[in-house]
């Protein structure tokens, strides 16, 4: 079965680390019914997530890389999956902030005013919502960048990539089961109006803690490891205001939370 426990070598202050430690997998809500016990998240205290479960579908591995089985290079992916599922080590930050308009009708989420997030003038902004980090981590990262072989490369970036969804699926079905409703998620760069150097005020939410799970952002307000994101989860009432301005009808994001 999947644990979940909190590690106190990881504990400064407010700062709460889940460790989540894999035996057996029987599915994620062994692991939400294995955190209610820390739960619910207290606004403004980060939560680091370091071990998230590692599943890789290895049928869509296999469609984005234009592959189909009988082709032998079919047995060659599946190794490499077998090869990277135990160097993972996708990781989470989050937390739950206030969010609204200040006096000078400026939109704030936490200590910081956002430029350029798109609300409709007939819904009222949220009054909260959910800064986050994700990464499919420095490990799995060294593991793909440790081959030469083209081919190799390519079928480890994809494998990196299905670590990523995941993990952000995961982030996903977890807010939804602590807060109750679906949530949409937006990410600097996803729109000409939110450009992506606001992926630093974000950073600057967690600061210290990032880099504690090998997370930073570089000069060029990049973040590192490449195989990573950051954005803010907004509650789902909110949600058409951004997808519908955004250009990619097939993004995963849009589907997993609808």
């Amino acid at each position: 079965m999947l644990l979940c426990g909190e590690d106190p070598t990881f504990r400064e202050g407010t700062h709460l680390v889940y460790q989540v430690q894999k035996s057996i997998l029987h599915g994620t809500a062994d692991i939400f019914n294995a955190m209610q016990q820390y739960l619910p998240v207290k606004k403004n205290i980060p939560v680091i997530i370091e071990k998230v479960p590692v599943i890789i579908d290895k049928e869509k591995i296999l469609r984005c890389l234009h592959i189909a089985p009988p082709d032998k290079k079919a047995g060659l992916v599946f190794s490499l999956i077998r090869e990277a599922i135990p160097v993972a080590r996708p990781k989470i930050i989050f937390k739950k902030t206030d969010a609204g308009y200040s006096e000078k009708k400026n939109f704030y989420i936490g200590s910081k005013n956002y430029e350029g997030i798109p609300f409709d003038e007939g819904n009222p902004a949220p009054d909260f919502s959910v800064p986050f980090l994700v990464t499919a981590g420095n490990e799995i990262t060294k593991w793909a960048e440790s081959f030469h072989d083209i081919f190799h490369r390519l079928c480890a970036d994809e494998i990196c990539n299905e670590v990523l969804n995941h993990c952000i699926k995961y982030f996903c079905d977890l807010i939804r089961k602590e807060y109750g409703t679906p949530f949409c998620l937006l990410f600097p760069g996803s729109s000409p109006s939110w450009p992506v150097e606001e992926q630093k005020k974000i950073y600057d939410l967690f600061g210290e803690q990032c880099r504690k799970i090998g997370i930073i952002i570089n000069e060029n307000y990049m973040i590192e490891p490449l195989k990573s994101v950051a954005g803010i989860a907004f509650p789902a009432e909110h949600a058409n205001t951004f997808c519908e301005q955004c250009a990619y009808v097939d993004c995963e994001k849009r589907i997993l939370n609808h």
